[in-house]
């Protein structure tokens, strides 16, 4: 497919870019994106930013850095149903251990030949089969399983699933925010350039984190988004805390060192400095080549 063309329109790509990543990225309805652009002198309506969505937001999730699949990835899988204009349909989604997600899609049904098509398209895109795939205790997951990868370790627990089953609270807040869906088709390709997005930014949030922090395992991130002003980083004992100070643009994180004892003097820095190599890398993907 390609590129996105901007001939015939009035700003430049940079401000569609950034728009269109403000409306995926954040829990923002068009409105509160128009209003924000406003503020910066920006005269856009909240028509012109859902058009930049729909036209660049597929092109922008095609150029984005994908995670490179390998053999020691375990699959966690669940379906989440949705209900649009009184009729319900179920959203099939995929994660990896990380909580990067893998691939979604919607199908009407809930049985053995929906999970053959989700695993199947995984296969397809993945191109190796995991090392192990994880699911709650729907039946049509072991059936399919035994068809689709008959030599994939299979475990079926609900307690287990719990990465998968966390993956779905984004796209859940981004619904309550747009009051609800209006199509199928619609569903699909939001779910699709969110996700990508989100997966970009938490990629390259977790590898800076856990390169400042001396290797820790930057368990929280996995499962919430990275704009909340606290999060619990790590069980106790060992417990590290983020905390956003929106006035000061700073962010405090004291933490126990490997051998148990505090640090000498607490860690600093700024949230820009934090989140650089996620947004430069996206706004970098963001803007059409010359």
């Amino acid at each position: 497919m390609p590129p996105a063309n901007y001939k015939r329109h009035r700003f430049p790509p940079q401000i569609i870019a950034h728009t269109v990543w403000l409306y995926f990225r954040f829990p923002l309805s068009l409105r509160l994106v128009e209003e924000m652009l406003l503020e910066r002198g920006i005269v856009v309506s909240y028509e012109t930013v859902r058009r930049w969505a729909m036209k660049f937001g597929a092109d922008y999730a095609r150029r984005l850095k994908r995670k490179p699949p390998s053999r020691h990835d375990v699959w966690h899988l669940d379906e989440v149903v949705i209900t649009i204009n009184g009729e319900k349909r179920w959203l099939w989604r995929a994660v990896d251990q990380d909580g990067y997600v893998l691939d979604e899609i919607v199908q009407a049904r809930r049985n053995t030949n929906a999970a053959k098509r989700l695993l199947t398209r995984l296969l397809r895109k993945q191109g190796v089969a995991p090392k192990r795939m994880i699911t709650d205790k729907l039946g049509s997951y072991g059936a399919a399983k035994r068809t689709v990868m008959p030599n994939v370790e299979h475990r079926s627990h609900k307690g287990l699933n719990n990465r998968a089953e966390n993956s779905h609270v984004p796209l859940r807040k981004r619904e309550r925010v747009m009051q609800g869906f209006r199509s199928w088709s619609g569903l699909q390709r939001f779910a699709s350039i969110f996700s990508a997005v989100r997966n970009h930014i938490l990629q390259a949030l977790q590898q800076s984190l856990k390169k400042a922090f001396g290797g820790f395992a930057v368990t929280a991130f996995l499962n919430q988004n990275i704009e909340h002003s606290s999060i619990l980083v790590h069980r106790a004992p060992q417990i590290m805390k983020l905390a956003v100070d929106a006035d000061e643009d700073l962010v405090q994180m004291p933490f126990v060192s490997r051998s148990g004892s505090p640090p000498t003097q607490p860690v600093r820095e700024t949230f820009a400095e934090l989140l650089a190599p996620a947004t430069d890398g996206l706004r970098t993907c963001l803007v059409a080549p010359e």
